[in-house]
């Protein structure tokens, strides 16, 4: 027993009366929300309804769905129900906007027990709205730092090109051979036919290939293409391997060609004394498409791995690319088909040694056709 004396006017105080742990959660720096099986919300501290802009009365009671936008209300709705039936936490974020003021919040989701009885969960809200607008005007910076260098490519090359042409011509006019003449006519076209070349690749990195194309099965296609390389590769020493899963899924002709061309092309000069091609084809884990051309040639180096999909970006240099001919765009057109097609591609050197191009496309359904660009 303590007999130690009370001091009254403490023990009447509410402050001193409330107990610690709810005078944390009331007076902490962070949002937190506390709701139901049926997400009806139970607990709101002040800085949850700070952040939600609302008086902590008009949130108590109310259904926490009320309060996410309704653009991202089914996703905030299949997170909370996942983590009220498997128990896992999940982490989501939203735009809310107080009036004209949009937030952009990061939302945790816990599960809270009672035993080993689920009861409901918390919701913990952080306002990262300065952290996204610091990643936007670091991502600007790097857009027009980008975008800086690609003008810079294109004046160079097409300076390079036309300017050979209209001096071509102007010695050629200056004279009075025929012979001369079609000579430099003939190839000026060459040079401009380049010229559009490079124009049309960088449409397709930009825009997509928005031809019209049949449609064509996508193991066979691949299969056509090794077979093709390996006649093709066998004499400067580069043998073709192929790991292909039957995918019973067409794809736009056009689109896969390019593809393939341009990754190909990227493999094989890097293997400039001879090695492997490897063609894979199969499915990851949710059932996308993994298309994988990969080479065990001089690898990328870790510091280009960033910059590889870049217009007019290139590691080739020196003896045998003094004309211009490798303009750093094979790359770039890829990621441009493949982005229309609504997938994603890597490039990266991989622990074995092996430098892959994994290109992942969504998942169609079996014996479907993957969309054709669109307009």
């Amino acid at each position: 027993m303590n007999d130690r004396p009370v001091d009254e006017s403490q023990a009447s105080s509410p402050s001193a009366a409330e107990p610690s742990l709810a005078r944390l959660l009331r007076d902490a720096g962070f949002g937190l929300m506390a709701v139901d099986r049926d997400l009806i919300v139970g607990f709101c501290n002040p800085a949850a309804a700070a952040l939600l802009g609302k008086p902590t009365e008009e949130i108590l009671g109310k259904p926490a769905l009320d309060f996410v936008p309704p653009e991202r209300r089914a996703l905030a709705r299949r997170q909370l129900e996942r983590t009220l039936r498997g128990g896992e936490p999940a982490d989501f974020e939203v735009l809310h906007e107080v009036g004209s003021d949009p937030r952009h919040l990061a939302v945790t989701v816990s599960p809270v027990r009672d035993g080993s009885e689920l009861t409901g969960l918390s919701i913990c809200l952080r306002d990262i709205t300065r952290s996204i607008n610091m990643l936007r005007a670091v991502s600007d910076a790097r857009k027009m730092a980008a975008l800086t260098a690609m003008a810079g490519a294109v004046a160079h090359h097409f300076n390079n090109l036309l300017g050979g042409v209209i001096t071509t011509l102007d010695f050629a006019l200056a004279g009075e051979d025929p012979d001369a003449l079609r000579r430099a006519v003939t190839g000026s076209l060459s040079v401009l036919g380049r010229a559009n070349l490079i124009s049309s690749n960088l449409l397709a990195f930009a825009e997509g290939d928005h031809s019209d194309s049949p449609l064509v099965d996508l193991t066979e296609a691949v299969k056509r293409h090794a077979a093709a390389q390996r006649a093709r590769l066998r004499p400067r020493g580069i043998a073709v391997e192929t790991r292909l899963e039957p995918m019973n899924t067409l794809v736009p002709t056009r689109c896969l060609e390019l593809v393939l061309t341009n990754l190909t092309a990227n493999a094989v000069e890097a293997m400039p004394n001879g090695g492997i091609l490897r063609l894979e084809l199969g499915r990851n884990a949710h059932g996308d498409i993994v298309l994988a051309v990969c080479d065990n040639g001089t690898g990328l180096p870790p510091e280009h791995a960033h910059r590889v999909f870049e217009p007019f970006f290139t590691t080739k240099h020196g003896p045998g690319y003094e004309d211009g001919g490798h303009c750093g765009l094979g790359l770039a057109v890829v990621h441009g088909i493949v982005k229309d097609l609504g997938g994603t591609a890597t490039l990266a050197t991989e622990p074995d040694g092996w430098t892959c191009c994994r290109i992942t496309l969504p998942n169609p359904a079996a014996d479907s056709a993957m969309p054709q660009p669109h307009d």
